[in-house]
C-alpha cells in the first residue's frame, strides 16, 4: 500500500480464490462461461498491506461471475484501489487502466440490486456510472468504508438540497460562494463538497423559505 499526498493506495498483487467446476453454459453476452457458480464464493485479496476477504453473493450471478472470470484470467493482479475517499469508500479493479485497453459499453453488467443487500461497512459493490439503465462497470468494484449518520443526516431531502443549492448558487449575491463550490468540484473534493452543502442547508432553508427535511429516516 502506498500513501501519496494523503490519499492511500493500495496494490492488488494477487487474487486468490477457489472456484468449483460446474456444466458450461451461456452467460448475460451470450458467451460460453466454464462455470455456474451455484452459492456464495469466499474471495481473498492479496494487497502489499494485507488481505482482504469478500464474500460474493449468489443473488447477484452476473456480478460475481464476471469477478471470478477476471481473476482467474489474472486481470486484477497489479490493479491499485485509484479512488479512496475516507467516510465513503475504496475503489479499485480498473483493469482497463493496466491493460491500456477502452471500457467496452457492451461488457456492462445488468443491473442486479437487491433489497437485502446494503451499503453498510464492508460491503462490496460494482462501481458504475449514471447511466439510466443502471448496469455496472465491466470490472471496478468498491469496498463500503462508511461512517455513521446522524437523525438530521439521515432525514435530510438531498434531491430537494441539490434542486435548491443549484439556485442559489445562480443568483448573484452568491457569486463567490459560487466560484469557491466550481472550484472544489475541479479539485474532486467530494468530502469538501458534501461539507459545504450541509453547511448551506441552513442558509438555502431561510432565502427560500422551504423545509429540506424528508420527515422519515432513511436506512
Amino acid at each position: 500500500m502506498i500513501v501519496k499526498n494523503n490519499i492511500i493506495v493500495a496494490c492488488l498483487v494477487l487474487f486468490g480464490l477457489t472456484v468449483s467446476s460446474c456444466t458450461p453454459k451461456k452467460d448475460y453476452l451470450g458467451n460460453i462461461s466454464t462455470y455456474v457458480p451455484k452459492k456464495d464464493y469466499l474471495v481473498t485479496i492479496n494487497t502489499t498491506f494485507g488481505d482482504i476477504k469478500l464474500i460474493l453473493f449468489d443473488d447477484t450471478p452476473l456480478h460475481k461471475d464476471n469477478f471470478i472470470k477476471l481473476a482467474q484470467a489474472g486481470r486484477y493482479d497489479g490493479t491499485i484501489f485509484h479512488r479512496v475517499i475516507q467516510e465513503f469508500m475504496i475503489q479499485g479493479g480498473d483493469v482497463n487502466t493496466k491493460e491500456g485497453t477502452t471500457p467496452a459499453p457492451e461488457a456492462m453488467i445488468p443491473e442486479e440490486i437487491q433489497s437485502n443487500n446494503f451499503h453498510t461497512r464492508g460491503a462490496v459493490a460494482a462501481a458504475r456510472t449514471n447511466n439510466p439503465e443502471r448496469k455496472s462497470s465491466e470490472c471496478q468494484f468498491y469496498i463500503v468504508q462508511g461512517r455513521t449518520w446522524s437523525k438530521e443526516e439521515l432525514t435530510l431531502d438531498k434531491e430537494k438540497l441539490h434542486q435548491y443549492l443549484r439556485r442559489l448558487l445562480n443568483m448573484p449575491e452568491y457569486q463567490t460562494l459560487r466560484d469557491e463550490y466550481i472550484s472544489m468540484q475541479q479539485a474532486r473534493d467530494e468530502e469538501a463538497l458534501e461539507a459545504k452543502m450541509l453547511e448551506l442547508k441552513p442558509v438555502i432553508e431561510k432565502e427560500f423559505g422551504v423545509n429540506l427535511r424528508t420527515g422519515s429516516l432513511y436506512y
